[in-house]
C-alpha cells in the first residue's frame, strides 16, 4: 500500500505560475504557487499575489494534491496581495477537503485583505490560523 507521501512527485517543491489573463491588453491576474515538502508528511504552500477568482482554480488545485499527500499542510500567505471571494471560497473548500482526508490546513502569514474577509464572512474558525502577516494590523474581531 502506497502511503500518501510516495503519491506526490519527488521534486522537493515545483511551482504554478499562471499566465497573465489579460483582458483589452490590460494584466488582470498574476499568482505563484509554490509546493516544498518540510518533512516525511508535512508541506508549505507558498501564495503570492493575486487570489481572486480566476486564480483560485491554481491555488485549490495545489492545496487539494498538498492536503492528499501530506496530513500536515501550512499554507503560507504572508506574499498574498489581494483576495476576492472568489479566492476565500477556494481557500475554504480547501480547508473542507482537509478535514474530510484527516489531515491539518493551517494559515501562515494572513494579511489583512484576507483577515478582513474572515471576519466580514464569518470564516475565521473555519481555519487554523498560526499567525498573521505583521504590517501593524490588528488580529480579527472575535466579538
Amino acid at each position: 500500500m502506497a502511503s500518501r507521501r510516495d503519491e506526490m512527485p519527488r521534486a522537493q517543491s515545483r511551482s504554478l505560475l499562471e499566465e497573465p489573463a489579460t483582458t483589452g491588453g490590460a494584466v488582470t491576474d498574476m499568482i505563484d504557487v509554490s509546493v516544498h515538502e518540510t518533512g516525511p508528511d508535512t508541506c508549505v504552500v507558498t501564495v503570492a499575489g493575486e487570489l481572486d477568482i480566476v486564480s483560485a482554480s491554481a491555488v485549490q488545485s495545489a492545496l487539494n494534491a498538498a492536503v492528499a499527500t501530506h496530513h500536515d499542510t501550512v499554507l503560507d500567505l504572508a506574499r498574498l496581495s489581494f483576495c476576492d471571494c472568489g479566492g476565500l471560497n477556494a481557500l475554504i473548500t480547501a480547508a473542507r477537503a482537509a478535514e474530510d482526508q484527516g489531515a491539518d490546513l493551517r494559515l501562515r502569514g494572513v494579511p489583512h485583505c484576507l483577515v478582513r474577509l474572515l471576519w466580514l464572512f464569518g470564516s475565521c474558525d473555519d481555519f487554523a490560523i498560526e499567525s498573521f502577516h505583521s504590517q501593524g494590523i490588528p488580529s480579527p474581531r472575535t466579538s
